[in-house]
């Protein structure tokens, strides 16, 4: 605690949870070593001063805990303290918490005036356990995520995610802020993305499906399954990708990489669906070539990946060596003219179920559908963060249900007239 003059108020006023200097009260020592002049000795058979092994020291500033998939990730990040004739310079580096016991290796590598003898193992592993134990406790943790929503990482309330990874590099992608926005007008205004299809049954369903796609974490949680994909199916110039893609990546600012088509590699089309909640599969072709031969095992891929919950040896597009399955918890939209043979919810598409000038409308004011999935994402907060969870949920899906009081006046065909649900 300090004291800080306020000049606006003019009074003293006590600030208080100040940041905790992470730099050692007393040098570190084992049995093994001791930290002296300029680095790390080591001492043996009772030698105080010991022999110099290492020009550097090291303190864990942040603990990085990252959700990718199925595991989580611990990363360090360490200063490292190098001196020499001309001083003592400082540099962050980051390492994997399991090649923590392997970053003198590493320091040599990417810190040129950096030295330490190759042997000497017992003197520095010790070390290293001392460091970890001394910084462990205090060091700032941060959690982050690889994947576009919901993550419960152990012993920390669950919270939405936005990405972080390489995946998402130059995409712009915020959840924005709507605590101080009017919340009946944002969701009247992104209700409105409904007129696209003047409240028919096919934009009724993808807008129930961008909420559910929002949900699935909860709705898992307590046992309930959405393992489907959505076939949006018609000719062409009949606005498929545009009104889809309006839902897909929703809080991507950038829209170059609201889908992926089909002909994509396996890899990406892999790391695509595992990383977002509405995923935009484009341009699905049942003709005959190689290209489609590979679109329709794509397709076929990410369908079933969605009915396991995962994939199987999944590819991670940062290492292809590396084969991993991952948690799929997303909404996968398929668009194409053909017929694709499995178990889909097909919604047909013919001329008239969109209006272009409504589409051209919501397109342009698409920070609209932003927030109102921001204010969404919030009341799911608000709701499961109570005491009682369950009631939280309930209150989730009655949410949707007001939502989705499907209209009579509902056309093209009448097997889309549907009831409240």
């Amino acid at each position: 605690m300090l004291a800080r003059f306020n000049q606006t108020a003019g009074v003293w006023e006590a600030v208080v949870n100040l940041p905790v200097n992470t730099e050692p009260s007393t040098p570190l020592q084992g049995e093994n070593f001791v930290i002296g002049e300029g680095g790390l000795y080591q001492i043996k058979d009772g030698d105080k001063q010991g022999r110099k092994i290492a020009n550097t020291t090291l303190t864990i500033t942040k603990i990085e805990r990252r959700w990718s998939g199925k595991k989580i990730k611990e990363i360090f990040h360490v200063k490292v303290s190098c001196s020499n004739e001309l001083g003592t310079t400082e540099k962050m580096l980051k390492i994997p918490a399991h090649d923590f016991k392997k970053i003198f290796e590493v320091i040599r590598r990417e810190f040129p005036s950096a030295y330490t003898s190759l042997g000497d193992l017992d003197a520095k592993e010790e070390y290293l356990t001392e460091v970890y134990q001394r910084d462990a406790a205090t060091a700032e943790v941060e959690y982050l995520s690889d994947i576009i929503g919901w993550v419960e990482f152990e012993g920390v309330p669950p919270k939405f995610y936005v990405g972080e990874n390489g995946f998402y590099n130059g995409m712009e992608i915020t959840l924005p802020i709507v605590g101080y926005l009017n919340k009946r007008e944002i969701f009247a205004e992104g209700s409105a993305f409904r007129q696209i299809g003047h409240g028919n049954g096919v934009i009724e369903i993808l807008w129930l499906i961008a909420h559910i796609a929002l949900s699935l974490f909860w709705l898992r949680k307590f046992g309930v399954d959405f393992r489907s994909t959505i076939f949006v199916k018609g000719k062409t110039n009949l606005f498929k990708t545009t009104v889809v893609s309006l839902i897909a990546n929703i809080f991507a600012k950038n829209r170059r990489k609201a889908g992926a088509r089909l002909s994509s590699t396996k890899a990406y089309t892999q790391e695509f669906v595992t990383k977002d909640n509405v995923v935009l599969l484009d341009d699905f072709s049942n003709t005959v070539g190689a290209s489609n031969n590979f679109a329709r095992d794509n397709a076929e891929t990410a369908i079933r990946a969605v009915g396991d919950g995962m994939f199987s040896g999944k590819m991670n597009v940062t290492n292809l060596a590396e084969g991993r399955a991952d948690d799929v918890e997303c909404v996968i939209v398929i668009t194409g003219e053909d017929e694709l043979l499995y178990r889909l919810i097909v919604l047909p598409i013919v001329e008239g179920t969109f209006d272009p000038q409504v589409l051209a409308h919501i397109s342009n004011r698409h920070e609209i559908l932003q927030a109102y999935f921001a204010l969404f994402v919030r009341f799911s907060v608000a709701q499961t963060s109570s005491g009682n969870v369950r009631h939280g949920l309930r209150n989730i899906v009655n949410f949707i249900r007001k939502n989705f009081l499907f209209r009579a006046s509902l056309t093209p065909p009448p097997q889309w007239r549907l009831r409240s649900i």
